[in-house]
């Protein structure tokens, strides 16, 4: 089994990593948190190193590395900390976006291959069953110019907006932090990005058409509770294709478990397949 550092460790990502590496028996050593994360980390494992100066946790991974370090921190330091653990000459596995600057991917490229280290991003809505039918379908249908509606409503309190989530320059905004999963698995089905035809973004809000290769996508965010279809609440996920709703609910709170295992294997979204939807994300926040 695999043995683990986490960046991160308090955040609100962080447990269903704690989860992944505990179900699936790997050990995790270390864990670095500005702020405290000594419960969330010891309800797995109660004996790792807990630091909260990244300084005193880089002096002590010189000394005691880890194979594998998994990064669950603010977006903006995606970047730097990635680079770090590469020149360690480690793996490692990322929450999105990888980088929230599609130039800073040749960078990262660069040292993998200089260190012999990798570098994963937590793609996991490409894991869903449902998604992965709607892959197989689109590729047997062959060339086509699918209808697709997706809309993702997940409202948010204030004390988002007063977090790093709500900060565009730590975040990347709605776009980056809650819209690029969804890019993703559409670009992943239905190829990449022709035009963006129209596009309108607001701290609460975002709305667009994109062409893709094999589809018109009309695409709607919000995480303003105001936007929730009438009777329901909490939270709401759509995507129709060609007047067909495809669910994207199946096992979700397996999806790192399974994350977990494709890349131990070698097998997960690395910096090429992130690509595509960090690109996008940048196009529309200009």
């Amino acid at each position: 089994m695999a043995s683990f550092s986490l960046i991160g460790a308090a955040g609100y990502i962080a447990p269903r990593h704690l989860r992944a590496m505990h179900r699936l028996g790997h050990t995790l050593v270390a864990a670095f948190d500005p702020v405290d994360a000594g419960e969330a980390v010891r309800a797995y494992f109660p004996d790792a190193r807990i630091f909260s100066s990244f300084e005193a946790f880089v002096l002590w991974f010189q000394e005691n590395p880890t194979e594998w370090v998994s990064i669950c921190s603010p977006n903006q330091y995606h970047r730097t900390q990635i680079e770090w653990a590469l020149q360690q000459g480690v793996k490692v596995i990322c929450e999105k976006p990888l980088v929230m600057e599609p130039s800073a991917l040749e960078g990262l490229a660069a040292l993998e291959r200089e260190g012999g280290g990798r570098v994963f991003t937590v793609l996991q809505l490409r894991l869903l069953e449902e998604v992965q039918e709607l892959k197989r379908m689109v590729e047997l249908a062959g060339r086509q110019d699918h209808e697709v509606v997706i809309e993702h409503i997940a409202p948010r309190s204030d004390a988002y907006f007063a977090s790093w989530k709500g900060d565009v320059v730590q975040s990347g905004g709605i776009v980056t932090n809650i819209g690029i999963h969804l890019f993703d698995v559409l670009i992943w089905v239905f190829g990449p990005v022709e035009a963006i035809l129209n596009a309108e973004i607001t701290e609460r809000r975002a709305s667009g058409v994109l062409q893709l290769q094999q589809a018109r996508v009309r695409w709607r965010l919000s995480v303003d509770a105001a936007d929730l279809p009438e009777g329901t609440s909490g939270f709401y996920r759509r995507l129709t294709v060609d007047g067909k709703v495809v669910l994207m609910e199946g096992g979700l709170e397996q999806l790192h478990d399974r994350f977990y295992v494709q890349a131990l294997e070698g097998k997960a979204p690395g910096i090429e397949e992130a690509r595509p939807s960090i690109v996008l994300c940048k196009q529309l926040m200009g």
